[in-house]
């Protein structure tokens, strides 16, 4: 598989990592008796985030990997060319991607802070 949609997976695959472990580091903390509005509010942050934002910022590169998947078997030549537009797009879209990715990760540092302080409590 080229390395394009490679990395077109591992970014889908990223978000759906992260969004699993901020869930269960909230589910930690109301386990804890812990969780409270702003908790619930980075989840729902984390949640349009990875299952909104993330696909809807790369619905034109997963267009283009739909189209690659039947060039791949139909056309090789066609689906070289689409590896190289798939390649643009991420590039096109990088920027908006790593401030998504930052956020999941800010949002799992906080909710892992307020796990770890009410488990200490």
């Amino acid at each position: 598989m080229p390395e394009a949609v490679d990395t077109l997976d591992h970014i889908l695959a990223t978000a759906t990592v992260a969004h699993e472990q901020i869930f269960d580091l909230h589910r930690d903390l109301t386990g804890l008796d812990a969780a409270d509005d702003e908790s619930r509010a980075r989840l729902a942050e984390a949640v349009r985030i990875s299952l909104t934002d993330i696909p809807t910022v790369l619905r034109p590169a997963l267009e283009l990997m739909e189209r690659w998947l039947d060039q791949s078997v139909l056309d090789r030549d066609a689906a070289e060319g689409t590896v190289v537009e798939i390649e643009a797009e991420l590039k096109r879209v990088a920027s908006d991607l790593e401030r998504l990715q930052a956020r999941l990760r800010g949002i799992a540092r906080e909710l892992q802070a307020s796990r770890d302080e009410a488990r200490r409590a």
